[in-house]
């Protein structure tokens, strides 16, 4: 009896690996680790709260969330994370979350798509970029055939910057074409931007 409680409680328990890169101490460096904990925080309630649940314990809960700073120095941000979870099924899934901040005046902002153009029409112009470029890339069969020809706003706050001024956009599977297809990372250069482009 005491075995079958101790089973039960463990798969209530979801698995959760967290690996995050350290930040400096600097006003962004701190203002960027508050905002990726609050983001793994979230995630950790919820795959637990899912976890505890289900009454079947029909599977072992998993969230693994690794970040990546794409670009940091004293003025600005750019934060990858890369949010697996599974929580019963054929797979697990995979989700990004991206942290983009700029520092002026001993403030911190978050930094949001419109900010990095000049002119009102930026989405049309990313999109295009992205489109073209997505029609060359391996698996993403629903822009080659036609069902995705645009984006929603919230997908194109999906991105991270470098230090070069390139933009790199982050699709979940189930995105761009069906789940064997996988996750799609693509990035655009400052001339695929546009001259409207102030990045």
């Amino acid at each position: 009896m005491t075995v079958s409680l101790l089973a039960l409680a463990l798969a209530a328990t979801p698995k959760i690996d967290v690996r995050l890169p350290r930040n400096p101490r600097t006003v962004v460096g701190m203002e960027t680790e508050r905002r990726v904990r609050a983001h793994v925080a979230k995630a950790s309630r919820w795959i637990t709260k899912l976890a505890a649940q289900d009454d079947y314990r029909s599977a072992r809960y998993e969230l693994a969330v690794v970040g990546e700073n794409r670009a940091l120095d004293l003025g600005r941000s750019s934060t990858l994370l890369a949010i697996y979870n599974y929580t019963g099924g054929a797979h697990g899934m995979t989700s990004f979350v991206t942290v983009n901040l700029r520092a002026a005046n001993g403030k911190v902002r978050e930094v949001r798509l419109r900010d990095l153009f000049s002119s009102p029409d930026y989405r049309s112009v990313v999109e295009t970029a992205l489109l073209t470029k997505l029609r060359d890339m391996p698996g993403a069969s629903w822009v080659e055939s036609g069902e995705v020809r645009e984006f929603t706003p919230a997908q194109l706050e999906v991105f991270t910057h470098d230090r070069d001024g390139r933009l790199t956009f982050y699709f979940e599977p189930y995105a761009l074409g069906p789940y064997s297809s996988g996750s799609f990372e693509v990035t655009l250069s400052k001339a695929e931007l546009g001259s409207t482009y102030r990045g």
